[in-house]
Protein backbone atom coordinates (compact mmCIF):
# COMPACT_ATOMS: atom_id res chain seq x y z
CA UNK A 1 0.00 0.00 0.00
CA UNK A 2 0.78 3.45 -0.88
CA UNK A 3 1.99 6.20 1.82
CA UNK A 4 0.79 9.66 1.16
CA UNK A 5 4.54 10.69 0.75
CA UNK A 6 4.43 7.93 -1.77
CA UNK A 7 1.18 9.28 -3.86
CA UNK A 8 2.42 12.83 -3.59
CA UNK A 9 5.55 11.69 -5.41
CA UNK A 10 3.51 10.35 -8.45
CA UNK A 11 2.26 13.49 -8.80
CA UNK A 12 3.63 14.89 -12.02
CA UNK A 13 4.78 18.20 -10.93
CA UNK A 14 7.00 16.20 -8.26
CA UNK A 15 7.97 13.36 -10.39
CA UNK A 16 12.25 13.44 -10.58
CA UNK A 17 12.51 15.66 -7.41
CA UNK A 18 15.08 13.88 -4.83
CA UNK A 19 13.67 12.71 -1.98
CA UNK A 20 15.31 14.88 0.41
CA UNK A 21 13.77 18.18 -1.64
CA UNK A 22 10.46 16.13 -1.59
CA UNK A 23 10.73 15.93 2.35
CA UNK A 24 12.33 19.38 2.62
CA UNK A 25 9.08 20.49 0.42
CA UNK A 26 6.56 18.43 2.88
CA UNK A 27 8.33 20.49 6.14
CA UNK A 28 6.91 23.70 4.96
CA UNK A 29 3.63 23.65 2.81
CA UNK A 30 0.21 23.92 3.71
CA UNK A 31 -1.22 20.88 2.17
CA UNK A 32 -5.25 21.23 1.98
CA UNK A 33 -6.95 17.24 1.39
CA UNK A 34 -10.59 16.98 0.78
CA UNK A 35 -12.52 14.42 -0.24
CA UNK A 36 -15.76 14.47 -2.86
CA UNK A 37 -18.76 12.35 -3.15
CA UNK A 38 -19.67 11.40 -7.14
CA UNK A 39 -21.30 14.23 -8.49
CA UNK A 40 -19.51 17.22 -6.15
CA UNK A 41 -18.40 20.19 -7.77
CA UNK A 42 -14.68 20.05 -7.46
CA UNK A 43 -14.13 23.71 -9.29
CA UNK A 44 -16.52 25.79 -11.24
CA UNK A 45 -15.59 27.49 -14.91
CA UNK A 46 -14.40 31.18 -13.73
CA UNK A 47 -13.79 30.66 -10.18
CA UNK A 48 -10.39 32.40 -9.72
CA UNK A 49 -7.30 29.83 -9.51
CA UNK A 50 -5.55 30.61 -6.34
CA UNK A 51 -4.00 27.30 -6.25
CA UNK A 52 -3.02 24.07 -7.57
CA UNK A 53 -5.55 20.65 -7.33
CA UNK A 54 -4.10 17.37 -7.83
CA UNK A 55 -6.12 14.61 -8.11
CA UNK A 56 -4.59 11.81 -5.92
CA UNK A 57 -7.81 9.33 -6.60
CA UNK A 58 -10.44 9.02 -8.47
CA UNK A 59 -11.66 10.12 -11.52
CA UNK A 60 -13.02 13.78 -12.43
CA UNK A 61 -15.04 15.26 -15.56
CA UNK A 62 -13.97 18.50 -17.48
CA UNK A 63 -16.87 20.18 -18.69
CA UNK A 64 -16.12 23.27 -20.99
CA UNK A 65 -18.64 25.52 -22.65
CA UNK A 66 -17.98 27.34 -25.59
CA UNK A 67 -17.94 31.52 -25.65
CA UNK A 68 -22.02 31.92 -26.50
CA UNK A 69 -22.69 28.65 -24.64
CA UNK A 70 -24.17 27.24 -27.82
CA UNK A 71 -22.49 24.19 -26.96
CA UNK A 72 -19.92 22.39 -24.34
CA UNK A 73 -17.50 19.51 -24.31
CA UNK A 74 -17.06 17.30 -21.49
CA UNK A 75 -13.64 15.33 -21.00
CA UNK A 76 -13.36 12.53 -18.08
CA UNK A 77 -9.98 12.06 -16.65
CA UNK A 78 -8.12 9.92 -13.78
CA UNK A 79 -5.96 10.39 -10.65
CA UNK A 80 -3.05 11.34 -10.75
CA UNK A 81 -4.28 14.52 -12.68
CA UNK A 82 -3.73 18.53 -11.76
CA UNK A 83 -6.67 20.57 -12.28
CA UNK A 84 -5.73 23.22 -15.26
CA UNK A 85 -2.12 24.48 -14.31
CA UNK A 86 -1.46 26.70 -16.50
CA UNK A 87 -4.72 28.83 -15.45
CA UNK A 88 -2.81 29.51 -12.44
CA UNK A 89 -0.67 32.62 -14.11
CA UNK A 90 -1.31 34.93 -17.04
CA UNK A 91 -3.48 37.37 -18.64
CA UNK A 92 -6.85 35.08 -17.15
CA UNK A 93 -6.36 33.20 -13.78
CA UNK A 94 -9.49 31.85 -13.94
CA UNK A 95 -10.54 27.85 -14.30
CA UNK A 96 -12.06 27.33 -18.32
CA UNK A 97 -13.83 24.58 -17.14
CA UNK A 98 -16.20 22.77 -14.70
CA UNK A 99 -14.63 19.99 -12.75
CA UNK A 100 -16.51 17.31 -11.24
CA UNK A 101 -16.20 14.19 -9.38
CA UNK A 102 -17.11 10.73 -11.11
CA UNK A 103 -16.37 8.88 -8.15
CA UNK A 104 -15.26 9.42 -4.67
CA UNK A 105 -12.60 11.59 -5.27
CA UNK A 106 -9.66 12.86 -3.07
CA UNK A 107 -7.47 15.84 -3.96
CA UNK A 108 -4.76 18.14 -2.03
CA UNK A 109 -4.34 21.80 -2.91
CA UNK A 110 -1.39 24.13 -2.64
CA UNK A 111 -1.36 27.26 -2.65
CA UNK A 112 0.10 30.05 -5.29
CA UNK A 113 2.05 31.54 -2.93
CA UNK A 114 3.71 28.29 -1.73
CA UNK A 115 4.52 27.64 -5.38
CA UNK A 116 6.11 30.93 -6.05
CA UNK A 117 7.68 31.37 -2.84
CA UNK A 118 8.94 27.53 -2.44
CA UNK A 119 8.62 25.25 -5.38
CA UNK A 120 9.56 27.44 -7.98
CA UNK A 121 13.09 27.29 -6.37
CA UNK A 122 13.62 23.57 -7.74
CA UNK A 123 14.57 23.58 -11.32
CA UNK A 124 12.94 19.87 -11.51
CA UNK A 125 9.18 21.66 -10.72
CA UNK A 126 10.06 24.38 -12.76
CA UNK A 127 10.71 22.08 -15.81
CA UNK A 128 7.84 19.63 -14.96
CA UNK A 129 5.69 22.90 -14.62
CA UNK A 130 6.62 24.26 -18.43
CA UNK A 131 6.28 20.68 -19.56
CA UNK A 132 2.82 19.99 -18.09
CA UNK A 133 1.38 23.40 -19.12
CA UNK A 134 3.18 22.81 -22.85
CA UNK A 135 1.54 19.60 -23.15
CA UNK A 136 -1.79 20.88 -22.40
CA UNK A 137 -1.57 23.75 -25.26
CA UNK A 138 -0.35 20.74 -27.59
CA UNK A 139 -3.17 18.77 -27.08
CA UNK A 140 -5.61 21.85 -27.25
CA UNK A 141 -4.05 23.16 -30.54
CA UNK A 142 -4.58 19.72 -31.94
CA UNK A 143 -8.27 19.13 -30.76
CA UNK A 144 -9.49 22.74 -31.01
CA UNK A 145 -9.84 22.39 -35.27
CA UNK A 146 -11.17 19.13 -35.06
CA UNK A 147 -14.15 20.08 -32.34
CA UNK A 148 -14.80 22.89 -34.60
CA UNK A 149 -14.92 20.97 -37.33
CA UNK A 150 -17.60 18.55 -35.33
CA UNK A 151 -19.56 21.37 -33.57
CA UNK A 152 -19.65 22.86 -37.68
CA UNK A 153 -21.04 19.76 -39.02
CA UNK A 154 -23.65 19.42 -36.41
CA UNK A 155 -24.86 22.90 -36.69
CA UNK A 156 -25.50 22.69 -40.66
Amino acid sequence: MNTMFDTLLQLPLFQGLAQEDFTNILGKVKLSFTKHKAGEVIVKAGDTCSQLIFVLKGEISSCTSSANTSYSSTEYFQAPYVIEPQSLFGMSTSYVSAYTAQTETHTVSISKAFVMSELFKYDIFRLNYMNIISNRAAVFGQKAPTTLRNVSATLS
